[in-house]
């Protein structure tokens, strides 16, 4: 029995489109993996809010429930990336005031220099620990920049928080 003319060209056309879409899948179309593989000066902004008597022991007049602080921050790092992880060292310079005016001061929980850990590159983005600080940054460019932020858990209950923003480094 002989199939109707348009009933083959449909069938056809079906089969070419499934092969078609078979190797569309198969081809995952992804951004490259850039290496971060360097040395690299990062710059960023820390915003917190501390308790009274954490704001006592670091010589500051508690500014209410909660002493605001913005400090700005930058350093040196240097990234090793092997197939897609990355890891590192830092070191930071920062500067701090509290929203009523005190400072320039530099908090002790911020050391000279820490690790960075636990780093994970996909396509143009990618996550790592900084310090205590968990950022989450996108490659910008053809990979001689980067930009993020992160959350640094502090061991203390909501009004109080720790956040690295406007964060950025270039090679």
């Amino acid at each position: 029995m002989k199939m109707p003319r348009g009933t083959t060209r449909l069938a056809a056309l079906t089969l070419a489109l499934a092969i078609l879409a078979g190797e569309a899948t198969s081809r995952s179309i992804e951004a490259p993996t850039h290496n971060l593989t360097g040395s690299w000066t990062w710059e960023g902004t820390t915003e917190s809010g501390i308790p009274p008597f954490l704001a006592e022991m670091i010589g500051l007049i508690p500014e209410g429930e909660v002493t605001y602080l913005r400090c700005e921050d930058s350093g040196e790092m240097e990234l090793v990336q092997t197939g897609n992880t990355v890891s590192g060292t830092a070191t930071q310079v920062l500067i701090c005031f509290t929203d009523g005016g005190q400072g320039p001061f530099w908090p002790p929980a911020f050391p000279p220099s820490f690790a960075i850990t636990n780093g994970v590159v996909s396509g143009k983005s990618a996550s790592f620990a900084f310090g205590t600080c968990n950022m989450t940054v996108k490659v910008v460019g053809n990979g001689e920049k980067l930009r993020g932020e992160g959350e640094c858990p502090i061991p203390l209950p909501a009004p109080y928080f720790l956040n690295l923003l406007d964060w950025k480094a270039e090679r």
